[in-house]
Parts: C-alpha cells; structure tokens; sequence
C-alpha cells in the first residue's frame, strides 16, 4: 500500500490533530483489511521520522510535524499491528540516504 501521510502543517493546527486521526483511520484500515501474518508492504511519503537518526539535527528539529512525540506514537501505533522497518532491519544504525 502506498500512501502519502498529511504533513500537518503545524502542531497548533487543526491541520495537525487531522494527522494523528489520519494515522488512527489508517490503522484501524489496516486491522479490516490485512492480516500481519501476510506479507504486506507499507510505503509512501509517510511524514515521520520516528527516531533521531532520521532527521539531520534532532535537537533544532524536535516538535516539528513530522518529528514530534505524538506522531511517533501514533506511527508507533500502526507499526505494531507487525509492520517492520525493512531499511533498519538491514542496515541498523544508518541514516536514509
């Protein structure tokens, strides 16, 4: 499934609460539609970056929409219904290029 993620603007926006209730529908169509046991791929312009390595400076960057603790919870959240960060798994510990 290839989806593109609102970016949600800024986390004082409607734009932003419209996100992480995004990630819930996403989640909640997931658990509808596909089995974890099946192989499954998630892809797209997914606006997260869920640690810090995936950010070019975590310390300027934190509370930004994309970089933020609800969005890594709410990330966190669909990743659990045993999506796997395919990258990580094989290059653990490295930046995206």
């Amino acid at each position: 499934m290839n989806t593109y993620v609102p970016q949600g603007r800024k986390r004082e926006t409607t734009h932003f609460a419209y996100k992480l209730a995004w990630f819930e529908r996403l989640r909640n169509f997931f658990a509808r539609t596909y089995s974890p046991d099946a192989p499954f791929i998630w892809c797209g312009d997914l606006n997260v970056a869920p640690e810090a390595i995936d950010v070019h400076d975590p310390t300027r960057l934190l509370g930004h929409v994309c970089f933020t603790p609800e969005v890594w919870e709410a990330f966190a959240a669909i990743r659990s219904y045993g999506l796997d960060d395919i990258f990580r798994r094989h290059h653990p510990g490295e930046m995206g290029r």
